[in-house]
């Protein structure tokens, strides 16, 4: 593969990344926004949709730490500093499965308090 082949495959991968990282900003946003309307409705207040809810706000935070760090790496890549890019390289890692971790505990808080209801 040449030099260049390798360039536009690495610009394509990234292009994927971003677009993961905004699924999962958009995915913790839109979640957050529609326990808070169903919090907002509810008769009695149930603790487990204010987790839920937190668990999704924290989802969403975790996207643009992971952005800055994708960024990060990217930026340690080009300056030829492979030792911090590949820490960044395994925070972008860690923030955006906490943040799909997040997501996933969100959900299980919102569907137990809206199946006990």
């Amino acid at each position: 593969m040449s030099d260049s082949d390798a360039k536009f495959h690495w610009q394509e991968g990234m292009k994927y990344v971003a677009e993961a990282l905004k699924a999962s900003l958009l995915l913790n946003g839109a979640a957050a926004i529609s326990t808070l309307t169903f919090l907002g409705n509810s008769k009695s207040g149930d603790d487990r949709l204010v987790y839920a809810m937190v668990f999704f706000a924290i989802g969403a935070v975790l996207s643009p730490i992971s952005f800055a760090f994708a960024y990060l790496t990217q930026l340690h890549y080009g300056n030829y500093n492979h030792s911090a890019a590949v820490r960044f390289h395994w925070a972008t890692y860690l923030a955006f499965l906490f943040g799909l971790l997040s997501f996933g505990s969100g959900v299980c808080f919102a569907a137990r308090a809206f199946l006990d209801v």
